[in-house]
């Protein structure tokens, strides 16, 4: 119990990652449908670039934040010392930056009707949580279960990526 507190209290600052790429790319998504449906590929893909671009600016932002403040203030907040967790925090920040860049990589297909396409993502990514999940947490507590998340979202990126350019370059009739 004592370590899922600490590690709630570390994650609850990569969910904001999202939360902030959510409210930046909201306003792209009409302009994106549009564009899909007018076979305007390349503005397309622009605005889908331009989405993971904000989502990496946030995170920087907040990894830069986090590694002078991020410990203390979370500290403060919960009440528990995580002072010790500084790297644990920083890479579970880049695994929520990671996860912004899938929001915005899943708003693109769902735009091109290729809904299959995430759910696969999402069905592998959770085989593969399953399959190394017990491992990373026994043999490495709480480090074992940030850099499982990083990797996880790294593997689902790399699927919607590949899904996403094999969609614009072969798009429905």
């Amino acid at each position: 119990k004592e370590y899922q507190t600490y590690y709630s209290a570390l994650f609850m600052p990569a969910s904001v990652i999202n939360l902030f790429g959510g409210f930046a790319f909201k306003p792209l998504l009409t302009t994106l449908a549009k564009s899909w449906r007018d076979r305007q590929h390349k503005r397309f893909t622009g605005i889908l670039l331009k989405g993971m671009g904000l989502c990496v600016g946030i995170t920087v932002f907040v990894e830069a934040a986090a590694y002078f403040l991020g410990a203390p203030v979370l500290s403060w907040l919960y009440g528990i010392s995580l002072h010790e967790y500084r790297t644990e925090l920083l890479v579970l920040l880049a695994g929520g930056g990671i996860s912004a860049l899938n929001i915005i990589l899943y708003n693109g297909l769902t735009v091109m009707r290729r809904q299959k396409a995430v759910l696969w993502a999402y069905a592998i990514t959770v085989v593969l949580s399953f399959l190394f999940s017990d491992l990373a947490v026994r043999q490495m507590g709480i480090t074992g279960a940030v850099v499982l998340y990083l990797d996880l979202m790294a593997a689902m990126f790399l699927l919607l990526t590949a899904a996403t350019l094999y969609y614009v370059r072969r798009p429905s009739p």
